[in-house]
């Protein structure tokens, strides 16, 4: 009888357990986890690999020396996305973008390119930029104009002193359907987020 009584318990103690496992998987399947909402951008040299942003590995940048990047773009929000890529010219004084504030760089724009991106897409875009245009004048260098995608872009106007720690800064923007424009944000389930790029450079 003592014998029946335990092995009763036991098979309680075994049942219950089995019965809260299958609960709490049954829970788990019906509840998942909701994936993390965000978008990044980075910048590729002309190999496809974070290095050979530049000919030969060095930062000086020559008048009319060509030079190809790739930005890409991921989306990992749980909507398509009409996200654009904003590309900019500035030097050390210039203000740079804030993600905490999700304000932008004050820097010349010199190419905006937009691009409607589903669900876990990436979208890769080339850039081919050349200085085309620079003065210097008592050791500063100016920037005038530029080539960025076979477009001039002339007025730049941006100056540096002995011509070094220009950057280009690159900038993800997505379009807000209230405002009807694109803002220097994204919205999560956290809240507003911003993500940016800069590379530096010196010109020769």
């Amino acid at each position: 009888m003592r014998l029946t009584l335990i092995r009763s318990r036991e098979f309680l103690t075994l049942f219950l357990a089995f019965l809260v496992l299958t609960s709490l998987v049954a829970w788990v399947v019906a509840n998942p986890p909701a994936n993390e909402d965000f978008a990044s951008i980075s910048v590729l040299g002309s190999r496809m690999t974070t290095v050979s942003y530049f000919p030969n590995n060095v930062t000086t940048v020559f008048l009319d020396e060509p030079i190809q990047w790739n930005v890409q773009v991921y989306n990992h929000m749980s909507t398509t996305q009409l996200f654009a890529v904003y590309i900019k010219l500035a030097n050390t004084t210039t203000t740079s973008p804030n993600a905490t504030s999700n304000t932008p760089s004050g820097g010349f724009l010199l190419l905006q390119s937009h691009r409607a991106m589903l669900k876990n897409e990436t979208w890769n875009l080339p850039i081919a930029w050349s200085i085309t245009g620079e003065t210097s004048v008592s050791g500063t260098t100016k920037i005038q104009s530029m080539m960025i995608n076979n477009v001039l872009v002339p007025g730049t106007d941006v100056p540096a002193v002995s011509g070094t720690n220009f950057r280009i800064v690159i900038e993800l923007w997505s379009y807000d359907v209230q405002t009807h424009s694109f803002l220097f944000s994204f919205m999560t389930r956290t809240g507003l987020n911003s993500v940016f790029n800069q590379i530096w450079f010196n010109t020769g």
